[in-house]
């Protein structure tokens, strides 16, 4: 049976405590540098990342940090506040 998704996490940092989220999710082989093999293509642009609200948002928030998106692009596309991204 698979919960809803939702994880506490308690830790010092918020960075940390993120780590801990992610851990306790228990999805084999994927940490805050997993990216999916669909974004990883050539002819992949940054709209087509998933940065709406679903399972996998969190890790293309990394994705598009990786490509280079800025964090006021990030915060004006998904509506997280920017100390968040720039915690990551």
């Amino acid at each position: 049976m698979k919960a809803t998704g939702e994880v506490m996490a308690v830790d010092r940092t918020f960075t940390a405590a993120l780590q801990k989220a992610i851990r306790s999710l228990e999805i084999s082989g994927r940490s805050l540098l997993w990216e999916s093999s669909e974004w990883k293509q050539e002819d992949f642009s940054i709209e087509d990342l998933p940065l709406y609200s679903n399972d996998n948002r969190l890790w293309a928030l990394f994705s598009a940090l990786r490509k280079n998106l800025s964090v006021d692009e990030l915060c004006l596309i998904t509506g997280i506040d920017p100390w968040f991204i720039n915690s990551c």
